[in-house]
């Protein structure tokens, strides 16, 4: 049986970043708020665009720091 050198994982590389992202309740919750609309106007008062689908806001939270 031959011998083979099995490579080391490369050190280093880019790694994988875990993106959380909020969506229309979540960011009722953060902000402490039932509405709508003053979520929006946080969002705008921040100069954070949300993603818009199905009726639902979403958010990264790389967008919110």
């Amino acid at each position: 049986m031959t011998e083979r050198i099995i490579p080391k994982r490369r050190r280093g590389g880019r790694r994988h970043k875990r993106v959380r992202i909020y969506d229309t309740q979540a960011l009722m919750e953060l902000f402490e708020t039932d509405d709508e609309e003053e979520v929006r106007r946080e969002l705008a008062r921040r100069g954070v665009t949300p993603y818009e689908s199905a009726g639902r806001m979403f958010v990264s939270d790389s967008e919110l720091r």
